[in-house]
């Protein structure tokens, strides 16, 4: 999909800054990380499951039960199908993948979701669904603590008292992370 769809497109472009970051002589080309809210959610979860060289990915305000989400109208949550959000239908993405997939494919570099309970964007009780088949995976390879969720109280926000730490813990000299 890289390059060939809007979402393919945006992971191309981040997948060249990364590229570039690398060739600065101030960062560290092993400590990049990456952060996204809404779209830029989406995109972190994509990104991070295709671009090795990122050591950490938090995705807020976007992982879900992805076909609900898309296709099922609901007053808890707003479905993409009620609204101009066309280019968050990804070609077969339905019939061969989940949100919890896609996150499975970044492990075993450390991943967060961040949501707020009062998001209309994100329905807490199908993201909790999701995420126990995320931890699951890391859990497996005896690596949980590099895996997380921030379900706050908030509603479409960064909510930096989990996911500042969580980057700093993680992109720092000595973090543990395994270089890529």
């Amino acid at each position: 999909l890289v390059g060939k769809t809007t979402i393919g497109l945006e992971l191309w472009k981040i997948m060249k800054v990364v590229d570039y970051l690398q060739t600065l002589e101030e960062v560290a080309p092993d400590r990049i990380g990456f952060y996204g809210i809404s779209q830029g959610g989406l995109t972190a979860l994509h990104i991070g499951a295709v671009e090795q060289r990122l050591a950490a990915t938090v995705s807020t305000a976007y992982f879900n039960l992805r076909a609900p989400k898309l296709v099922v109208s609901d007053d808890r949550y707003t479905a993409l199908i009620d609204t101009i959000g066309t280019d968050k239908f990804i070609p077969n993405l339905l019939t061969e993948f989940s949100d919890w997939d896609i996150a499975s494919l970044i492990c075993p570099r450390p991943l967060l979701f961040e949501a707020g309970r009062l998001d209309n964007a994100v329905y807490w009780e199908m993201l909790l669904k999701e995420y126990e088949r995320v931890e699951e995976v890391y859990e497996r390879l005896g690596i949980s603590e590099r895996v997380g969720l921030d379900l706050h109280d908030g509603a479409h926000e960064i909510n930096a008292e989990v996911s500042f730490p969580f980057l700093d813990r993680w992109l720092k000299a000595d973090s543990g992370t395994p270089s890529q």
